[in-house]
């Protein structure tokens, strides 16, 4: 009986001993592994976005990058150049970045570069042992040498076969793909199509000479052989403006709202028409370039700039009324950067930000040294060197 307390002892002994130990282990692993959040307010250059605005990829120093959280400057990611420096940092996806990294050798002058797919948030690895181009609706467009092809992120079953030079995709589930050029192909790329990455099915069939535009929604600008443009659902395969309705040469630059810029013939005048008619809204003449930023704002470009213009020669049109909202060539601006109604423009070395409907200043000339737009009512800031993130007022 003597003997039986005594093992019980030792044994409860043992037990407290083992889970001081393992709770003691636990603490040091937590207040070691733990870390207060850092916040980022000011930085050099900012790299890139994610899609919808709420990450940026930022640089802290000469030798530091961040991925940061727009609204609060927290900090999800941290890389700071060693053994490996980072040149390039870049979202493929919403919570996915793309780090390249190289480092010279100790012996000679060859650069050994590697690249690497992260979860931001934690830090994981994505996918490994494959080149990747762009990601999508849980897909991956991945190299292999000179071609191209289409996988599945979780499983790797190939989707698209690796017999393309160029993917890209155009939807949630079709991509537009180039084959290898080959001697029936007058122009510089292969045969053209589109591909439905979930099928399999063309949903737009490879032919020699064929420029497939990029799509708006389901519908895709298809120039021919023969040099004449059509308008083509995808969905139903139909035309929706025929081949041969606009002379041969003309080209079409679709949008999202119902319009499209044509222009008529290799230099002939432009006009908007009704995408479901067909029927001309408004005609446009002697402008060289033209960009659908809305459902009635058009950026136009002079055909030839005055001695006077600033560079590119960019104005904006309302087509609803047919006036000149910003006069072509009074300030430069990109109309790619169109964004939630907003423009940014620069005159005489100095930025501010515009409303496109009005061309009345949000943020007047001379406030800041540079400024980039940003989704979510946010605008990056550049003064003294520095960048930093503010809340447009409107």
């Amino acid at each position: 009986m003597l003997k039986k307390k005594k093992h019980t002892k030792i044994q409860m002994i043992g037990t407290f001993l083992l889970l001081t130990t393992v709770v003691g282990t636990i603490l040091v692993y937590a207040i070691y592994s733990y870390s207060p959040p850092v916040y980022h307010e000011y930085f050099y250059s900012i790299k890139t976005r994610q899609n919808n605005g709420s990450q940026a990829v930022v640089r802290l120093d000469a030798n530091s990058w961040a991925i940061i959280e727009v609204e609060t400057g927290r900090e999800l990611r941290h890389f700071r150049n060693g053994w490996y420096r980072y040149n390039n940092i870049y979202f493929l996806a919403d919570g996915i970045i793309a780090v390249n990294r190289f480092r010279e050798q100790i012996f000679g002058n060859e650069l050994i570069s590697r690249r690497a797919y992260l979860y931001v948030e934690s830090g994981r690895r994505f996918i490994r042992g494959v080149h990747i181009e762009q990601i999508f609706n849980g897909m991956a467009i991945v190299r292999e040498g000179f071609n191209i092809g289409v996988i599945d992120t979780e499983t790797r079953r190939e989707l698209v076969p690796f017999d393309f030079r160029h993917i890209s995709p155009i939807s949630d589930t079709m991509v537009l793909a180039c084959l290898p050029w080959t001697e029936e192909d007058a122009l510089p790329i292969g045969a053209a199509g589109v591909i439905n990455v979930i099928t399999g099915e063309e949903m737009l069939p490879f032919r020699h000479n064929y420029f497939i535009g990029m799509p708006a929604g389901n519908l895709i600008h298809v120039r021919n052989a023969e040099f004449y443009s059509a308008i083509i659902d995808l969905e139903s395969g139909n035309e929706v403006i025929p081949f041969g309705f606009f002379a041969r040469n003309s080209w079409i630059v679709l949008s999202e709202y119902g319009i499209a810029a044509v222009r008529l013939g290799s230099l002939g005048e432009w006009v908007i028409i009704d995408i479901a008619s067909g029927n001309e809204l408004v005609t446009l003449e002697d402008y060289r370039d033209v960009s659908i930023m809305s459902s009635r704002l058009v950026a136009v470009m002079e055909r030839q700039p005055s001695r006077l213009s600033t560079q590119h020669g960019w104005g904006i049109i309302d087509i609803f009324y047919e006036s000149e909202v910003v006069p072509t060539g009074k300030y430069s601006f990109s109309p790619s950067g169109y964004l939630d109604g907003m423009l940014v423009v620069r005159y005489n070395n100095e930025v501010a930000v515009m409303e496109a409907a009005t061309g009345n200043k949000i943020i007047p000339f001379g406030r800041y040294e540079d400024i980039m737009l940003w989704p979510n009512g946010h605008i990056a800031v550049q003064a003294e060197g520095l960048w930093w993130f503010e809340r447009i007022c409107r």
